[in-house]
């Protein structure tokens, strides 16, 4: 039995290194590309009127690294560790997606951004982690739905449990896809227009396990 187990944990160890491996050799490459042929753009002299494109490009690609570094380290937790580690205090949950949800119209301007409330406020929560798992699923909502159809966050609270749903509208997910969904670098069939490590769902998974809640 010890050997088995020490097999099966062998196993799991090259699946996550091989998993990381593929994550960052593929996705980090991609913009670390576009930071590099920027600069020699720069360095070459490019009219003033397209430094201010080129720069910009540069800083999106960095704070795309930036989410792909902090979607590792939240992945590797997650694998190695005991799960996510959250802070829950008491918070005023609606307010905190209401916050999260400006911010989040924002960044998906082409998208009709809704936030709906129900019950009481108060509750215990990391906030923090809430929101990232409320962006994580509007991000896929807002790749995989249909652009002209709004996607609705709903955050419902009784005191002592709380629930967030995100809703969108568009192509059902294919069911053979289901049962897999929440797990690492699972994409959906538009994956090619999808600038990520296929983390999103799988984090937002765990998040909702360190607040002791399930998903569906």
């Amino acid at each position: 039995m010890e050997l088995d187990a020490a097999r099966s944990e062998a196993e799991d160890r090259a699946q996550f290194a091989e998993q990381l491996v593929g994550m960052v050799s593929h996705d980090i490459r991609n913009p670390l590309s576009v930071i590099h042929m920027s600069t020699m753009l720069l360095e070459r002299g490019v009219p003033p009127e397209q430094q201010k494109a080129v720069v910009a490009r540069v800083g999106r690609a960095v704070q795309r690294v930036q989410h792909l570094i902090a979607d590792l380290l939240d992945f590797t937790q997650a694998r190695l560790g005991a799960g996510l580690s959250v802070r829950k205090e008491s918070v005023d949950l609606h307010q905190a997606i209401a916050d999260g949800v400006a911010e989040l119209a924002v960044a998906f301007g082409d998208h009709t951004l809704r936030h709906e409330r129900m019950g009481d406020s108060s509750c215990m929560a990391d906030a923090n982690r809430i929101v990232q798992a409320i962006g994580n699923l509007v991000a896929n909502a807002a790749t995989h739905g249909a652009r002209e159809l709004p996607i609705t966050v709903r955050s419902e609270c009784d005191g002592e449990r709380f629930r967030i749903t995100v809703h969108n509208g568009g192509k059902p997910i294919p069911p053979e896809l289901l049962p897999r969904l929440f797990e690492p670098m699972v994409r959906g069939s538009e994956a090619g227009a999808v600038q990520g490590v296929g983390l999103g769902l799988y984090i937002v998974r765990e998040i909702v396990r360190a607040h002791g809640g399930g998903w569906r």
